[in-house]
C-alpha cells in the first residue's frame, strides 16, 4: 500500500540525519537536494526535451546532496551501476536481457529497502501518533529509493500521457478497476483488523501526501509496472490467460515487498498490488497506476486509523 515505519517498539532501522544539529545552510542544502530530485522526476512529463532537463536537474540534485553528505561516493557508484544495467538491458534481448533485468531488480529492491550504503535519509516525522487508536508513525524522506524511478524512466523510456485527450482516455479506461481496487482493499484491511474508520486530517497532511506521491508511489509503480509487469507480460503473453497471470504474479510480488507488516498486511498489499496491475493493464498508463496507488494511500491516511490500528 505505502511505505511507512510504524514503530511499535523502539526499532529504528534507517539511517537518520539529525537535522536540528546542522547549521542553517546545511538545512537549506538538504531540502534543496530533495526538491531538485523531485523536479528531476517530474521533468519526465515535460513536453519538450524531457531527458535533457532530467539530466541537468539530476546532476544538480547529486551535487547539492553530495555537499551535505545526503549521498556519498558509494551511493553515486550504486546509482551508476543501476543506470548501466538498465541501459544495457534495453539494448539486449532474450536471455541476456532477463539476466540484466534480474540483477537490476535485486539491486533496486536492496536500494528501496535502504540496505545499500552511501545514502543518509531524512527523518521528517519520528515516532508520533497521528490519530487515536493508531500505531506510532515515522515518515522518512528517502534520497535513495526515488532514483529507482528516475533510472527506469530514463532508461526504459515508457509511454507517458502527454495531452488532455490521452489523460481523458486513460481515465475512462481506468475508473472501474481503480474504484474496485480502493473498495476491496480498504474493506479487506478493515475486516482483518488492520484499520478502522476514523476520518480526520492528521498533522503534516500536505507534507505526507506530497512525499508519498513523488517519493513512494512514483518509485514503486515505475518498478512494478515498467520492470516487473511489462517483463512478465512479455514472457507470458503466449500462454492462455497469460495477461491475467502477469497481473496476479505482479500483485503477489507487490504484497511480498510489504512483508515487514506481517501476514495480514501482505494480504492487503497483495490485493492492492493486483488492483494497481489491473489499472495499468486496462489503461495502458503508468500515470493511472500511480494515481490509484496514491488515492488509496490518501484515503487510508485521511479516512482511517493510520498507519494501522492498535
Amino acid at each position: 500500500m505505502h511505505e511507512f515505519s510504524a514503530t511499535l517498539g523502539n526499532k529504528h532501522v534507517l539511517n537518520i540525519i539529525q537535522l536540528p544539529e546542522w547549521p542553517p545552510l546545511i538545512h537549506t542544502m538538504v531540502l534543496v537536494s530533495y526538491l531538485l530530485l523531485a523536479i528531476s522526476l517530474l521533468c519526465t512529463w515535460l513536453p519538450q526535451h524531457p531527458r535533457r532537463w532530467m539530466i541537468i536537474t539530476a546532476l544538480m540534485a547529486l551535487c547539492t546532496a553530495s555537499l551535505c553528505d545526503t549521498i556519498l561516493t558509494t551511493g553515486v557508484a550504486t546509482l551508476l551501476v543501476l543506470l548501466g544495467l538498465a541501459i544495457l538491458s534495453v539494448k539486449f534481448s532474450r536471455y541476456r536481457q532477463i539476466l540484466l533485468i534480474s540483477i537490476f531488480s535485486l539491486l533496486a529492491i536492496a536500494l528501496s529497502l535502504h540496505v545499500l550504503p552511501g545514502f543518509n535519509n531524512l527523518a521528517v516525522i519520528e515516532h508520533q501518533q497521528l490519530k487515536p487508536d493508531s500505531a506510532f508513525f515515522s515518515l522518512w524522506l528517502n534520497f535513495d529509493k526515488p532514483w529507482i524511478a528516475w533510472i527506469i524512466l530514463f532508461a526504459f523510456k515508457p509511454a507517458l500521457l502527454r495531452n488532455l485527450n490521452q489523460w481523458r482516455t486513460a481515465l475512462v479506461k481506468a475508473w472501474l478497476p481503480l474504484l474496485t481496487t480502493l473498495t476491496l482493499t480498504m474493506l479487506l484491511a478493515a475486516n482483518v483488523g488492520l484499520i478502522h474508520w476514523l476520518p480526520a486530517v492528521p498533522p503534516y497532511a500536505m507534507t505526507f501526501l506530497a512525499i508519498n506521491l513523488i517519493f513512494t508511489c512514483v518509485a514503486e509503480e515505475c518498478f512494478f509496472r515498467i520492470v516487473v509487469q511489462n517483463q512478465l507480460h512479455e514472457r507470458l503473453r503466449h500462454l492462455r490467460h497469460g495477461e491475467v497471470l502477469a497481473i496476479v504474479t505482479t500483485g503477489c510480488l507487490f504484497g511480498l515487498a510489504h512483508a515487514g507488516g506481517g501476514g495480514s498486511y501482505i494480504a492487503v498489499a497483495t490485493v492492492a498490488g493486483v488492483g494497481y496491475a489491473w489499472v495499468y493493464q486496462r489503461s495502458g498508463s503508468l500515470e493511472m497506476a500511480i494515481l490509484a496507488h496514491w488515492l488509496l494511500n490518501t484515503l487510508h491516511f485521511i479516512g482511517f486509523t493510520y498507519p494501522v490500528a492498535v
